[in-house]
């Protein structure tokens, strides 16, 4: 197989593997900052920018995007992985 073959399909594939997760949702950033949700700022306003996320994508895709990043960071942040749970938990159950 000629060189180029072989590369043309690596980088395929590697293509095919950062999209499949969910339609590429999670590797485009900023999509739950854009509605003013960080970890910083207190429940009250991360639930407000949530419930906005929400009314866009819809429950499921936002728990999505809260549930990934919270598992990524579980070591490297410990204190915002937990409030990232802890959000995900609490609009897993609402309804």
């Amino acid at each position: 197989m000629p060189r180029k073959t072989i590369i043309a399909r690596i980088k395929k594939v590697k293509k095919s593997k950062q999209t499949n997760v969910r339609g590429g949702i999670v590797n485009k950033t900023g999509k739950l900052t854009q509605y003013g949700y960080t970890t910083d700022i207190s429940t009250k306003y991360r639930y407000i920018a949530l419930n906005k996320a929400i009314n866009k994508y819809g429950k499921k895709s936002v728990l999505f995007m809260l549930k990934i990043p919270a598992t990524m960071l579980k070591n490297k942040s410990p204190k915002k992985s937990k409030i990232m749970l802890s959000d995900y938990n609490y609009f897993l159950n609402k309804k």
